[in-house]
């Protein structure tokens, strides 16, 4: 009896040493698609400011069951607005790193791989998966767009914008 719980020891610490290996996880990724209202707010402090001539409308929080999301408006006197967002769902996370991963599907979307604050991230020149113009993947399960939602000069502003976004916060707070 004695050996049995001495074997049974034995495998009960193996186990977590076996997990250690070279670093890079082999557990599914956490799974984040209907994320609560309290965890949602966390992370209206991680949307950018306003850019210069535009004023930010109140951030709205969305939990559904495929898919939430944080999301701000940001709004100039011409009418011209656009839209940035958070949004949690490993399957769609999924479906944008396969058009990182393969060219030919990124074709297919109408998106093109561009660097932005050091990272790969999707630009999309028509609405042919999503609405959005530029698209990063911070994690198995999150990702940032900003969208246009309504103008035709917000392309460089747009970017500008994205390009200040924390990816990295995003990424990390829980």
């Amino acid at each position: 009896m004695k050996s049995v719980r001495a074997l049974v020891a034995a495998l009960l610490l193996a186990v977590p040493l076996a997990a250690c290996g070279d670093g890079k996880s082999s557990a599914p990724a956490m799974e984040e698609a209907m994320v609560d209202q309290a965890t949602l707010a966390k992370f209206v402090a991680l949307l950018p400011a306003a850019p210069k001539g535009f004023t930010a409308a109140p951030a709205t929080t969305v939990t559904g069951k495929e898919r939430s999301v944080v999301a701000q408006t940001y709004s100039a006197p011409t009418t011209d607005s656009f839209s940035v967002e958070i949004t949690f769902s490993n399957a769609d996370v999924a479906k944008f790193q396969k058009m990182l991963d393969e060219p030919k599907e990124a074709n297919k979307a109408a998106a093109e791989i561009n660097q932005i604050a050091g990272r790969n991230a999707l630009s999309f020149s028509s609405p042919v998966v999503t609405n959005a113009k530029y698209l990063m993947i911070v994690s198995p399960s999150r990702y940032v767009t900003v969208t246009p939602l309504f103008g035709d000069t917000l392309k460089p502003i747009m970017r500008s914008v994205f390009e200040q976004i924390d990816f990295d916060a995003i990424a990390a707070q829980k």
